[in-house]
Order: C-alpha cells, then structure tokens, then sequence
C-alpha cells in the first residue's frame, strides 16, 4: 500500500503492508489439559486445509475454494452458521482479496444466517505478517474468547462498493464489541497463503 495502511473492506483499500512478527500455541488433548490443570484457552472446534488449484493468477484468489473449505469444516464440526459468534478474515485490504473473501464467506456462512454475521481482520491494527499472518488472527480469536469482546477493525472510513454487506449478510466490527456474557463462544478464522493455500480454524471458548 503506498499510503502505508491495510484499510480492510474499505473503498480506499490499494494494498497491504508488510509488518513482522511470530506467535506460539500450546496444543494439548482436552482431557489431559483438564487432568494437568491447565489454564485452557479455547478449544480447537475443527481446522481445515485446501489449495486454490487451478485459477486465474498467482495472487487471485480462487473463491469456489475457500466456499468449499468453510461448508467442510463446519460440517465437520457440526456448527450451524448461527453459531458462530464472529469471524477474524483473512482481510488484507487489496482491492482483489477483500471482495473474493467476503464473498465467499456470504455465500458459505452468512447467508445461511438469521442476523448479519460479524467480520473483521487484525491487519488493520497491524498489518500483513505474511506467512505469520494466522498467527496474528489466530491470537486476536483468543483474545476476544477470554475477553468475550471483539477488538475493532479500524480504518473504514467508506465501505468498498464491491462488497455487498446487506447481500451477502455481513457486517464489520468496526468499534470494540462485546459478545454474549456467558454460555459458548464460537469464533472463526480464516487465513489464505501465497499462491492458493486455505486454513480455517473454529475456537470455541
């Protein structure tokens, strides 16, 4: 971005910027995390992987992929759409991504929705870290389970024309929102590599 900011779904968005960073998780079975004591912060409710396969270019994103990656480990999790409290995308701010993604997460989840699925990505706060960049959603997931609130997607001043929010039943946290005070959480993340590889991964607190 030659303005130097990720403006994730906004009208101005001209690209991402590259920033830094590492992260490290604790994966352990459940029942052994109880029987040890440990503090648990989410619960690994399912994660998925796929690839773009065939498509247009190298950075397009291929969005009939990232359908069949969201439909396939929510299936497999057994979370109906409505369950979901939230989801961190992928959201790098490029006038390509950001449409496709949305899009995609329209027509796999939010559609399937009774109220407007709420959206957002840490990029905003803090840029692109790559190959690190899940690491970043990933820690802002845990976060708002242990927090029950959603940090802002700052940097919207106007939404892009080429996202339909109403359609596609999506809306941007765009200030810190508090979720449901007590009972399950479920929160999503979606993260997309370089040349076509798809993760998501659903917490539940």
């Amino acid at each position: 971005s030659p303005t130097g900011r990720c403006r994730v779904f906004d009208a101005d968005g001209d690209g991402y910027v590259r920033s830094e960073g590492a992260g490290m998780f604790l994966l352990k079975d459940h029942d052994q995390a109880l029987a040890d004591g440990d503090t648990i912060l989410a619960v690994v409710a399912g994660s998925t992987v796929n690839t773009d396969g065939h498509k247009q270019g190298l950075t397009v994103p291929n969005p009939d992929a990232q359908i069949a990656l969201m439909h396939q480990v929510y299936e497999q999790a057994g979370i109906d759409p409505d369950e979901i409290d939230y989801l961190e995308a992928h959201g790098t701010g490029t006038a390509v991504g950001d449409p496709i993604e949305t899009r995609a997460i329209g027509e796999a989840l939010a559609k399937r929705r009774k109220t407007p699925l709420p959206i957002g990505s840490v990029k905003s706060n803090l840029g692109h870290l790559e190959t690190a960049s899940g690491v970043a959603g990933l820690a802002k997931a845990l976060y708002s389970l242990r927090h029950r609130e959603v940090p802002a997607t700052i940097g919207i001043r106007r939404p892009n024309p080429r996202i339909a929010f109403d359609d596609w039943n999506l809306e941007v946290v765009t200030q810190a929102r508090a979720l449901k005070p007590e009972g399950r959480l479920v929160i999503g993340v979606n993260s997309f590599g370089f040349g076509g590889a798809n993760a998501h991964v659903i917490l539940e607190s």
